[in-house]
């Protein structure tokens, strides 16, 4: 029964995926008539990281207009959507998918002198359009889920994301360039804590585990991380993680269930 149950849902999951993928390029096509290019952020190219796309839980579509924002709801409207004004981003269901438009691609606590916000190209099987380049695109996988965890809590897709991300780019010079500003925002804590619940829980192997054992030694006096206080290697403080188990059992309080039958059924393949 619960296996039948996890292939019900693994199902639906591929079958949203596909369709937020159709409705995407549609969208991104509505804008290219126009002139304007977005740039696709979160959940489309954070999907792109996993070895199996289609299975990444499924979110909605996050358009970043870097200009011309004032042309982004106009053309949605032309199109018979109906979009609600929000300070922080507009919106509007399509099709069934929850679209989110941006004119900023995160939030920081100070501002940020040069923020570089241009695109790369990328491509999929399903997907086509532009997304962050790595810097910035590292500071919204570390920045976001801070806020996240600060106001409406945090999940376990966030978490996968954000080990994703450093197993493909973990030895590119522009994640220690966001992470530098990242400790600048006063996210530090939270990044290394985030980081050891995904090497410890999820099995994420850092290529360079004495970069992160720099990271946790540079950290100010009275920011304890852990058990260790800002003083152990890494892995030793993935192991010790007394802080860590709260933040865990906080945020996931499911996580050592939904391992279990994750690890019964053996879905290693989807990783």
């Amino acid at each position: 029964e619960i296996l039948m149950s996890m292939w019900t849902y693994t199902e639906r999951i591929k079958k949203t995926n596909l369709k937020i993928g159709v409705v995407a390029n549609e969208i991104l096509g509505w804008y290219e008539a126009e002139g304007l290019e977005p740039t696709i952020i979160k959940g489309i190219t954070s999907g792109a990281l996993y070895n199996r796309p289609e299975l990444r839980t499924p979110g909605d579509i996050d358009l970043f207009f870097p200009e011309n924002y004032d042309s982004a709801v106009p053309v949605a409207r032309s199109k018979g959507a109906e979009v609600t004004l929000d300070d922080n981003h507009d919106v509007f269901d399509y099709k069934g998918i929850h679209v989110e438009l941006h004119h900023r691609a995160f939030k920081t606590l100070y501002p940020i002198k040069y923020l570089d916000l241009s695109p790369i190209r990328f491509e999929s099987d399903n997907y086509r359009g532009r997304m962050l380049n790595v810097k910035a695109n590292a500071m919204l996988m570390m920045i976001h889920p801070a806020r996240h965890f600060m106001n409406e809590g945090i999940g376990l897709r966030q978490l996968c994301d954000w080990a994703m991300f450093l197993k493909k780019y973990e030895d590119y010079p522009e994640v220690d360039e966001a992470w530098n500003e990242v400790k600048r925002q006063g996210a530090e804590r939270f990044v290394v804590e985030f980081t050891a619940i995904a090497v410890h829980y999820l099995g994420l192997q850092l290529k360079d585990e004495e970069k992160m054992d720099r990271k946790i030694q540079g950290m100010p006096e009275g920011k304890d991380v852990g058990n260790n206080h800002g003083k152990g290697k890494f892995r030793s403080f993935c192991k010790g993680k007394k802080q860590t188990v709260c933040l865990l059992h906080e945020t996931f309080p499911l996580f050592r269930t939904g391992l279990s039958v994750l690890e019964e059924i053996h879905l290693d393949e989807y990783s």
